[in-house]
């Protein structure tokens, strides 16, 4: 099951559902954890710890042209139910 709870998806283990755009499969690692971005039907997500939820929503890359950006999203419900092939409710 999952629910919205402080304006973020969280499953029943309170795990943050975070989003990678462009939709690459990569690795992200934090200290205390390390987590890969899978893709499932057009949606690039992972689930982390609450407490790994806001540096990974802070980090950067580089992308073309040397610009920095921030690829992590917060994932809505949809995205997740998406995701986990969950039908609406």
């Amino acid at each position: 099951m999952i629910k919205t709870e402080n304006g973020r998806v969280v499953d029943d283990n309170g795990m943050v559902a975070i989003r990678c755009f462009p939709p690459t499969a990569q690795p992200i690692t934090v200290p205390g954890g390390a987590y890969m971005f899978e893709i499932r039907r057009n949606v690039c997500m992972v689930w982390v710890h609450p407490a790994h939820a806001d540096i990974i929503l802070n980090t950067t890359k580089q992308c073309c042209g040397g610009q920095l950006s921030r690829p992590f999203r917060l994932a809505s419900e949809s995205d997740a139910r998406i995701w986990l092939n969950l039908s609406e409710r």
